[in-house]
């Protein structure tokens, strides 16, 4: 009879379950353990529901809301759905008060089936719901001892503006290639980058960081030590998205070479930097929502480039010509804003005439502009320099931030003693004043570097255009 249906308009009635038929004997045993086993019931729903028990109870009697909002139940015994069904000895079963009393009995004994699990303990909906947060990306560590030999000897090796130790390792299924720049005679810090190894990855790009630590070394005459113990406030850590093959983080710098720590003894001339490389990968087991592809803006405005559909504007810049549209170039740049659309002259001109300026450096800003890209910056060490140094220039001229900061950062991070004096000229000229503080750190960093430096042709183009700078790498030059 429980697995039964109730009728669908039917609302279950507790109080329904209180009164007995009336030829019934209420002293009777079978009645006393019939309402037992209805207590416990109705406290067993109560528990599930408090809160609806005023609309669940069709009689508040002050005997049933007693028993539905006690609080401390009487020790749960088994019970037993078959007691619910009999009716005590002395009623009549046709009667229509047993029947109301059986009808509410398989009601509530189908409800009371929903809410079970197949073992018999109550079901929690929460526990059924799905877990609201999914782990989408995973890490991949490595942790690597970097150890420089002889690294007192590669400092003061004359006539070398840069050294670079490397070493190859394998993380998250890629090659990698730490680098490590030791400074001699012409740069001051030691530094650190990481090179991606392996062929352009599948999905576009891959997330790394490399944070290095000093390791102090052993004490002298004391067997080595295998505990690291690591320099304090030595940690540096760069983060990088990696493109293509032999991409390349930014430098992170670890210690000046003032502070490199002087050996005890010969044994004793080399350096430990910890070097943790974590990689950052995304779960393909996890099945997540149509993936909106990355934008391709920069690639289709750099066809458009190419094609020159729908150019409406020639720029004719050292005897070479580029074809360009003026919306894209106004909205990238106040001064090309004003020219083309402002009062100036070249508001209708379709040829704009420029002489001051490199036809290659026009043509990498050019590229800039449809693209946000420098690849030039890609090139070998010089060439890259020469460019940079234009291009910031170029990038002062027509109000570029972005790639102002771009080829200052370029500039400040390739700095040699051939470059100097120019780079330093470039950033008075072109108020940069971060490139500007680099150029004079670097430059009285020691007094052999200053003095290689004032021996350049780009320092003696610096004494004539920028006295006032001169004048203050004298003063640093005497403290």
């Amino acid at each position: 009879m429980a697995s039964q249906p109730p009728p669908p308009s039917q609302e279950i009635d507790l109080g329904a379950f209180l009164p007995l038929s009336p030829a019934s004997s209420f002293a009777s045993e079978a009645d006393a353990d019939h309402r037992r086993a209805v207590d416990d019931l109705l406290l067993l729903l109560s528990s599930e529901d408090d809160d609806d028990d005023d609309e669940t109870t069709g009689t508040p009697s002050t005997d049933h809301k007693a028993l539905t909002r006690s609080k401390a139940p009487p020790p749960p015994r088994e019970l037993d759905p078959e007691a619910f069904l009999q009716p005590s000895p002395g009623s009549s079963s046709g009667s229509d008060a047993d029947a109301d009393h059986r009808r509410a009995v398989d009601d509530l004994l189908l409800q009371l089936s929903s809410s079970h699990t197949d073992d018999g303990e109550l079901q929690d909906p929460l526990l059924d719901m799905a877990d609201a947060c999914t782990i989408l990306t995973s890490t991949v560590r490595s942790v690597q001892l970097f150890k420089i030999e002889g690294l007192k000897a590669l400092c003061s090796q004359p006539g070398l503006d840069k050294q670079c130790v490397k070493s190859k390792c394998e993380v998250g299924g890629y090659e990698w290639e730490i680098l490590c720049y030791v400074p001699t005679y012409s740069t001051s810090w030691l530094d650190f980058c990481l090179m991606l190894l392996s062929e352009a990855p599948r999905s576009g790009s891959v997330t790394a960081s490399i944070s290095c630590q000093l390791v102090h070394p052993r004490v002298p005459g004391n067997p080595p030590d295998p505990v690291l113990h690591r320099a304090p406030h030595s940690e540096v850590t760069i983060s990088h998205v990696f493109k293509r093959h032999k991409d390349c983080s930014h430098r992170a710098m670890i210690v000046q070479k003032k502070s490199l720590p002087e050996p005890a003894c010969p044994d004793d001339d080399y350096l430990s930097v910890e070097c943790i490389i974590t990689i950052l990968k995304e779960n393909p087991d996890v099945a997540t929502a149509l993936r909106v592809p990355a934008s391709n803006l920069q690639q289709h405005l750099g066809e458009l480039l190419q094609s020159k559909t729908g150019s409406d504007v020639t720029f004719l810049v050292s005897g070479e010509s580029f074809l360009a549209h003026k919306n894209i170039l106004a909205a990238r740049s106040p001064v090309l804003m004003a020219e083309f659309f402002g009062s100036m002259r070249e508001s209708s001109a379709q040829q704009v005439v420029i002489d001051d300026m490199e036809a290659e450096a026009f043509k990498a800003m050019l590229h800039f502009i449809y693209t946000d890209k420098v690849p030039e910056f890609d090139w070998e060490q010089e060439a890259a320099v020469t460019m940079a140094q234009h291009l910031l220039a170029a990038a002062d001229r027509y109000g570029l931030g972005k790639l102002k900061v771009m080829c200052e950062d370029k500039l400040s991070g390739d700095l040699t003693i051939d470059t100097a004096g120019t780079t330093l000229a470039l950033a008075e000229q072109h108020n940069c004043s971060d490139l500007k503080a680099s150029c004079i750190e670097f430059i009285l960093s020691s007094p052999t570097i200053l003095e290689a430096v004032v021996a350049t042709e780009g320092y003696k183009n610096l004494e004539a255009s920028c006295p006032a700078i001169i004048s203050f790498i004298v003063r640093g030059r005497s403290n």
